[in-house]
């Protein structure tokens, strides 16, 4: 039977019908603490492959998962410390796309601008996510984050129109003077967010 240990105490246990990976992580989330939550999972003292949590618990046999701890309002101001240098990025390629539509290279442009939208997206997927950890956080900011969202939404669509429409010289404009002044209030905004969550 895969043996489990949390924060290198004693293993927990039985696993009863547990059958996969993912079933596994959920009934140690129920677990441990509630003001805690899990920051690493290794299987061996290897990271977990993606075959890992597609295959049955049954495989490891002789194995041993091993879960770390760690409290979850420390984790998440480590996060969203972080939040505004990820955004400094994704501004940074924005302005480079703007740069090369009004150097007329297009290609170019569509080329980062895509990879920019992807960053984007995994950017909002992943800060979004952070406010799931912490009720009185979600309470609290849920709709800030959402307006901003819905703001930003709606300048990509309308970016992505005019590139539909081959307006180059528009999107360059929609770009400096809707998407990435949009995006730096987002930084300042994440900043002074980080800020405030620490303090508490």
């Amino acid at each position: 039977m895969l043996e489990v240990t949390i924060d290198g105490g004693t293993n927990i246990g039985p696993l009863g019908d547990i059958k996969t990976m993912g079933d596994l992580v959920e009934f140690i989330k129920a677990t441990i603490d509630p003001d805690k939550m899990i920051v690493s999972l290794s299987l061996d003292g290897k990271n977990l492959s993606e075959n890992d949590w597609r295959m049955p618990i049954s495989v490891h046999p002789n194995s041993r998962l091993q879960v770390e701890t760690g409290d979850k309002s420390v984790y998440l101001a480590d996060r969203l410390v972080l939040a505004p240098d990820y955004l400094e990025v994704i501004i940074s390629e924005f302005a480079e796309v703007a740069e090369l539509f009004n150097q007329g290279k297009n290609f170019q442009a569509n080329d980062i601008f895509s990879r920019a939208i992807d960053d984007l997206n995994a950017f909002m997927g992943w800060y979004t996510s952070l406010f799931a950890l912490d009720a009185s956080l979600e309470a609290a900011e849920l709709d800030n984050i959402s307006h901003r969202i819905e703001a930003l939404t709606k300048i990509c669509e309308q970016l992505i129109q005019q590139m539909l429409h081959y307006f180059w010289s528009n999107v360059s404009k929609s770009l400096t003077e809707q998407l990435i002044p949009s995006l730096r209030e987002l930084a300042s905004y994440s900043e002074k967010l980080a800020l405030a969550f620490k303090a508490n």
